[in-house]
């Protein structure tokens, strides 16, 4: 008998162990979540992979389109069905259970041929989606300045950067590093006293951070920040700052007991972080004066050679 690769990967905290026949000889796709590889034992889900023809079992889905892969998901009884489909149909059938403890995901021969990673876009985002929803935490998009060891998620489109807002100390963010736009995933822990702290995941799945490394880290404040003719900060508390996380927050449509989890997630961090409305102007832009030119004549005059 054959043995079987086992290997494990962790993602914002969620140990995955992924077992696949020796026929199967998959690669982790990238640095950024080979970086990421843990031990397999004891893991949080396990999940058996094997080559043979998927089948969708009759029932409801929702069908959703991204990064040019179609993909749908639906759910028989208690188990999750999620089908992603490629050229030649449906390449690859992932069952969970609804605890998302153990699963199973078939691939096809023909895309077992390419295959570098069983749970690529979008099984293994899913998997998390729904772990962190059964855990109280959220899965958004925004940028991250790390410091110190501590963390602030900006969310939202007008670029701050650090040191500029109102509501940092002096200098306090001058050195603080950037990390481009991706998916972060939040979470709440206990601390040493007893209490709650936020702390921030970021995950491997933006094209825009490929190969950058992944941060772990207790989060400090959320930032909200948009455009606005001065630049200023306004402290959100209640609906207000859940509402504005709620904008960055994603909700999969096809599991309708997620958005009563998901409002509690948003309040837990919500009332447990800072929210700051950040306004931030748009830059202006000067032209360059040269004597001669139009601009110049309408409020300069040139040197006297008298």
């Amino acid at each position: 008998m054959s043995r079987t690769r086992l290997r494990g990967i962790e993602l914002a905290g969620i140990r995955l162990a992924i077992e696949a026949p020796p026929s199967l000889p998959w690669t982790l796709p990238d640095a950024s979540i080979g970086a990421l590889a843990c031990s397999p034992w004891e893991p949080d889900l396990y999940v058996g992979v094997r080559v043979g023809r998927p089948h969708v079992p009759p029932c409801e889905t929702v069908v959703y389109t991204s990064r040019g892969v179609t993909f749908e998901v639906g759910r028989v009884d208690e188990e999750w069905v999620i089908a992603v489909y490629g050229p030649g149909g449906c390449e690859r059938v992932a069952c969970f259970d609804s605890d998302l403890r153990q699963g199973e995901v078939v691939i096809s021969p023909e895309a077992a041929r390419s295959c570098r990673y069983p749970l690529q876009h979008p099984l293994d985002e899913l998997v998390v989606l729904h772990r962190l929803a059964l855990e109280g935490g959220l899965l958004l998009r925004g940028r991250t300045l790390l410091q110190n060891g501590r963390a602030l998620l900006l969310l939202g489109g007008a670029t701050q950067m650090p040191g500029d807002s109102p509501a940092a100390s002096s200098g306090s963010l001058q050195d603080a590093a950037v990390v481009n736009e991706q998916y972060v995933a939040l979470r709440i822990r206990e601390d040493a006293c007893g209490g709650r702290e936020v702390w921030l995941h970021t995950l491997p799945w933006s094209v825009e951070t490929a190969g950058s490394e992944s941060i772990c880290a207790p989060l400090e404040a959320i930032h909200v920040t948009e455009a606005g003719e001065t630049l200023s900060a306004e402290h959100l508390v209640g609906d207000r700052a859940i509402c504005e996380i709620l904008e960055h927050a994603f909700a999969p449509v096809h599991d309708s007991e997620y958005a009563e989890r998901l409002l509690c997630s948003v309040e837990s961090v919500a009332s447990s972080v800072p929210v700051l409305r950040i306004r931030n102007p748009a830059p202006r832009h000067v032209l360059p004066m040269a004597w001669g030119r139009r601009e110049a004549a309408l409020g300069y005059a040139p040197p006297s050679t008298a």
